[in-house]
């Protein structure tokens, strides 16, 4: 539509872009109208804005747009409204083409309850992090190039009939992330839940924090999902929906409010790992303090005894075939 747009904008018009659900791409554009009415183009994008703005625009908004909105003296023409049940009617209008203004779907809170005449798919997750008292705090965020390369999350999956939330996460992330139990401290003191709908089916995500315990490794990307851990700044970018960004943000406050604890715990977990090495390499280093190895001519001394490369032994001037 990039070409309609420019012949149906007046003299001194402006275009302002705000996505490119057409494609980024557009060929065989005549620029001679934008000369000849002097028209303005430019782009917008929110996820490349800092945290601090995004926050500042979004006060701006409720303070001075819903206001207006609430009030009607900002409005906007709707053409048609349907329920979510029906949401391939609305489909099939707007492939058609045919309207002006916009197509509403609504999505009651009946279909939360347990009303609604298709079942809601229950979901459960862990927003992992790790934390050190020289870094930021850093986020686990998966994507499925797949499905939607633009889309990061943590790692979910669908509970199984009455499981317990948490085990359900716990479990979901060690399939997906090769994470093994004792590699998460997961803290079920934050929960958060997430609603929506997926194309006509109603979901529901609770999202457990778990802390990465020592060096906890992810395993290697396969089946075109990638992991990236992230600071708050990136996982905002990444995530797509409003509704994770307000878990992140959440989180965020949640964990800082615990750091000196946080890091503590984990500094503490490295000195006892650490001495449990130190314990086994001292196992290794003390059995016999006699034998020595030159590593320099790869040869074993031992009083004055020696294992020769040809693999024979000398012992005060006799020699013996092995």
């Amino acid at each position: 539509y990039f070409a309609d747009n420019i012949e149906a904008l007046a003299k001194d018009g402006r275009m302002s872009l705000q996505g490119t659900m057409g494609g980024a791409v557009v060929e065989k554009v005549n620029l001679g109208p934008v000369l000849f009415k002097r028209l303005r183009i430019e782009g917008s994008a929110l996820r490349s804005r800092s945290l601090e703005y995004q926050r500042t625009l979004s006060q701006t908004f409720q303070t001075h747009v819903l206001p207006m909105i609430e009030n009607k003296s900002v409005q906007w023409h709707i053409f048609k409204e349907f329920d979510w049940e029906n949401i391939k009617n609305a489909h099939r209008l707007m492939e058609q083409a045919q309207f002006t203004g916009k197509i509403v779907v609504k999505v009651s809170h009946e279909h939360w309850d347990g009303q609604s005449t298709m079942s809601v798919i229950n979901m459960a997750g862990l927003l992992i992090y790790r934390i050190s008292a020289r870094k930021p705090i850093e986020y686990l965020l998966l994507n499925d190039s797949y499905e939607n390369h633009k889309h990061w999350y943590p790692p979910k999956g669908r509970t199984s009939g009455t499981e317990d939330e948490l085990k359900c996460a716990i479990r979901e992330t060690m399939d997906v992330t090769g994470l093994r139990a004792h590699d998460m401290d997961a803290d079920s003191a934050f929960r958060a839940e997430v609603k929506y709908v997926d194309g006509v089916q109603p979901k529901q995500v609770v999202y457990f924090l778990a802390r990465a315990v020592g060096r906890a490794a992810v395993r290697s990307d396969g089946a075109g999902v990638k992991h990236q851990w992230c600071s708050i700044e990136q996982a905002l970018e990444r995530v797509v929906f409003q509704s994770m960004q307000n878990i992140l943000t959440s989180a965020e406050k949640y964990i800082e409010d615990m750091r000196d604890r946080l890091v503590g715990k984990e500094e503490d977990g490295w000195r006892a790992r650490s001495g449990g090495i130190e314990a086994r390499m001292g196992r290794m280093t003390l059995g016999d303090t006699r034998g020595r190895q030159d590593t320099r001519r790869g040869e074993w001394q031992d009083n004055g005894r020696q294992e020769s490369r040809r693999g024979e032994w000398q012992d005060g001037g006799r020699q013996e075939g092995r």
